[in-house]
């Protein structure tokens, strides 16, 4: 009998989420949520610059001479959103670390890695494109370099939403849908124990009735 409350010990301190872990795994999400935000806002001053571009047949290069410094700046803008979102991104890395024995959130910690990479290799290039000024087809190569970096944002951003923070949340944290929807509807609903340890239980009391 005591060999069995051992084993069963045993298992569930190996189930068991250390505090410290469901701390780490709190303030990733945080930090994930805020990365995602950071991406939108990117987004929408990508956005100032590409509408225009998109949608005009051509660009004078009068026009684009005239307005260097316009575009200058804009460049120092990404820029700066940019190493905003590296900062982020270089957190999420350190925690989801934390948990990269878990060979599913190692595989999207490198996912994770190569579109941060991605997003910056992207930007360098529109750097780059933004004062190429005497480039012949200066709108085209800002519009594709623009498009670039929407597609790997986008990407990183459902990364982040749809496979991340929802495997941290049923797997780390043990949330799911059921959860939300409940505190939506002010039903409070029970974690139920995991299967192996309802198991053990079981079996203890079985013992206990043959007199073990």
């Amino acid at each position: 009998m005591e060999f069995l409350k051992k084993i069963a010990q045993t298992i569930e301190m190996s189930i068991a989420i250390p505090d410290s872990e469901i701390g780490i795994a709190n303030v990733l999400i945080s930090n994930l949520e805020k990365l995602s935000k950071k991406y939108d806002s990117f987004n929408t001053l990508l956005d100032t610059m590409y509408n225009p571009f998109a949608d005009a047949e051509s660009i004078p290069e009068e026009s684009i001479k005239k307005n260097k410094k316009p575009l200058f700046d804009f460049k120092k803008q990404l820029e700066e959103k940019m190493k905003e979102i590296e900062g982020i991104a270089i957190l999420c890395v350190k925690d989801l670390n934390e948990f990269s024995s878990d060979t599913d959130i190692n595989e999207l910690l490198q996912t994770f890695k190569e579109n941060i990479t991605e997003i910056k290799d992207n930007m360098r290039v529109l750097g780059d494109v933004l004062v190429s000024w005497d480039a012949d087809d200066y709108k085209d190569m800002v519009v594709k370099a623009i498009e670039n970096i929407k597609k790997n944002i986008n990407n990183s951003r459902e990364l982040i939403n749809d496979r991340i923070i929802k495997h941290i949340n049923e797997n780390v944290l043990n949330k799911s849908w059921v959860e939300d929807v409940g505190k939506d509807f002010s039903v409070e609903i029970k974690n139920k124990e995991p299967y192996i340890k309802e198991l053990y239980k079981e079996r203890e009391k079985q013992l206990q009735g043959l007199g073990f």
